[in-house]
């Protein structure tokens, strides 16, 4: 039974505690042993000391998914787009629900209605949905999928803030390939700024986890997922599902 509190707009898997100052703040490889100990499902402000106003909740374990859908979802990706450069991206990105993605001069294309989206996808938003309440269910209409296919591919520093059919919170969920090995984690960093003055947490995301962002999270602070040249990444796969508050909307384009 997921719980909720009055000044927390979605369920978590116990509940709700408040808790600072629990995650990494510099990325170790591996991660330290019992890093996270006693914190899946607790809502964390994320700041500056005196701001409560952005929190983070990681939860392990959040959404199952086998190889077979994790490959699955991995070749329902399209081609990569290309950069300003001329070059392919890495990363390759997309959109189910009804809804085209803008930001940053790139394009998350939508890919149909959400009922037509891998199994994985799905599943995301259903667990999302199972989160939140009856007003923010309804709009809670689609998801953004990002893949990766190997540690170099990344996402810049950014925030998560559009024009329109936007409501915090976002639901972020990883997953990683099943491949003989590779590291079994990817750091998803919070920062105070664009130019990564200081960094509020380094965290080590394992398949199946997600990561919520609520609050102000997404107006003050500043977030990315940083490539990484290790020889030991170089066959990691990554998707990544974000479930968003698009309202149906048909177009959303970064602020």
């Amino acid at each position: 039974m997921r719980a909720e509190s009055a000044s927390q707009p979605y369920r978590t898997s116990s509940t709700p505690r408040m808790h600072r100052g629990q995650f990494p703040k510099r990325a170790e490889h591996p991660p330290p042993r019992g890093w996270d100990a006693g914190l899946s499902g607790v809502v964390q402000p994320i700041g500056t000391d005196d701001d409560s106003a952005s929190t983070v909740m990681l939860e392990h374990g959040a959404v199952a998914c086998t190889g077979a859908e994790f490959n699955e979802t991995a070749g329902a990706m399209p081609a990569p787009e290309t950069t300003r450069f001329g070059t392919p991206m890495l990363r390759r990105q997309c959109a189910w629900g009804g809804t085209t993605y803008k930001f940053s001069g790139q394009t998350s294309a939508d890919k149909g209605a959400l009922d037509t989206a891998p199994a994985l996808v799905r599943r995301c938003v259903g667990d999302a949905k199972g989160r939140v309440g009856h007003e923010l269910r309804e709009r809670l209409t689609g998801a953004h999928v990002n893949f990766y296919p190997n540690g170099r591919a990344g996402l810049g520093v950014h925030q998560d803030q559009q024009d329109s059919g936007v409501t915090d919170p976002i639901f972020s969920y990883t997953f990683i390939g099943d491949d003989v090995g590779v590291p079994s984690y990817r750091y998803f960093n919070v920062y105070t700024s664009k130019t990564k003055d200081v960094t509020l947490a380094a965290i080590p995301l394992v398949h199946g986890d997600l990561l919520v962002m609520a609050g102000a999270f997404q107006r003050r602070l500043w977030h990315c997922v940083p490539p990484c040249s290790r020889a030991v990444f170089g066959r990691q796969r990554r998707i990544n599902v974000t479930v968003r508050a698009w309202g149906g909307a048909r177009n959303v384009r970064d602020m």
